[in-house]
C-alpha cells in the first residue's frame, strides 16, 4: 500500500514559501522540505530501499534524522530507530531477529550511509 498524500507535500502546495522548520538555525521552507526529502527518498530507493522493507536507523537526535526518517517513509519502509551507541555484538544479535533489511547509520563508529543487513 502506497501513502501519497504526505503531510510535507501538502503543505507545500498551500504554503510552499512558508517557514517548515529550522535546522540549526537555518530556516527550511516547506518547498525546500520536499525537494530535500525527495532527493534522499530518490537516493535511498536507488541503494535498493523498497516499501514494505525494514530499516535500522541508527542516529543520533539531529536534524539530518527528521529528514532521513521522512524520506524512508516516503519510500514506504518500516522505520527502527535505534541507539547509535548500542555496541556491535547487541546489534548483529538483534538485527536478524528483527527482520531489518537494511541499516542507515547517520553517526557513530560506522561510516554514514545505507547498509544491507
Amino acid at each position: 500500500m502506497t501513502f501519497n498524500d504526505w503531510p510535507w507535500r501538502h503543505w507545500r502546495q498551500r504554503r510552499g514559501e512558508a517557514l517548515a522548520l529550522r535546522l540549526n538555525n537555518q530556516p527550511l521552507t516547506w518547498r525546500e522540505l520536499c525537494a530535500r526529502v525527495d532527493a534522499l527518498a530518490s537516493g535511498f530507493a536507488a541503494q535498493g530501499v523498497m516499501e514494505g522493507q525494514g530499516v535500522a536507523l541508527r542516529a543520533y537526535n539531529q536534524p539530518e534524522t527528521l529528514l532521513a526518517w521522512l524520506a524512508l517513509l516516503q519510500c514506504g519502509a518500516r522505520v527502527l530507530p535505534l541507539n547509535p551507541q548500542l555496541p556491535a555484538v547487541l546489534l548483529q544479535a538483534l538485527l536478524p531477529a528483527l527482520t531489518m533489511q537494511h541499516q542507515l547509520v547517520l553517526n557513530g563508529d560506522v561510516l554514514p550511509g545505507i547498509y544491507r543487513c
